[in-house]
């Protein structure tokens, strides 16, 4: 009984994870491959992906999409921590790391907009320094207390990643 249990549910788990067709999954494969973790990014485009098929544009508007709402949670995350921080150094690393997702917001609702307009270079023109804004704001935090960010950063990083793939696939036309 335990061991039809157990294969059930490695099969639902391995279905559920399996909701892209064999098409959009060879197109997600080429955007998360170049990305720092590739189940977090297969995961994020599957769990979001309506009908199991879907073309590059759609994979980056889930890109850019996702990249918009962990910005916006991160940031009410963020603002409610500097009301609660006691750590000085924890304190001005966060205001730091808000001025980062301040920053690189209005590049992902602006590609959002290319990406409706199919202005592919634009897009890519938008999101290009994305990378450098958050990382120089939202790097590593060196201070003696844990880094209450630290998953989040990550996260946004591997979308912000998602989202330039995506872009330099849509404007060279390799799709």
């Amino acid at each position: 009984m335990e061991n039809s249990i157990a294969a059930l549910f490695f099969t639902f788990l391995l279905f559920s994870n399996a909701l892209a067709g064999p098409q959009t999954q060879q197109l997600i494969d080429q955007i998360c491959r170049q990305t720092e973790d590739y189940g977090f990014c297969n995961k994020t485009f599957n769990q979001h992906i309506s009908g199991g098929e879907t073309d590059m544009q759609g994979l980056a508007q889930i890109a850019l999409e996702q990249g918009l709402e962990n910005d916006t949670n991160t940031l009410i995350f963020a603002r409610q921590l500097t009301r609660q921080v006691t750590d000085k150094d924890l304190l001005d690393y966060i205001q730091n790391c808000i001025s980062g997702y301040l920053e690189i917001m209005e590049p992902f609702q602006d590609g959002l907009k290319a990406l409706s307009e199919h202005n592919y270079s634009a897009l890519v023109a938008r999101l290009r320094g994305t990378p450098q804004a958050h990382g120089s704001k939202c790097g590593a935090f060196a201070g003696g207390v844990p880094n209450p960010l630290s998953e989040r950063n990550r996260e946004m990083r591997i979308l912000i990643t998602m989202s330039l793939n995506a872009a330099y696939i849509l404007s060279r036309g390799r799709v």
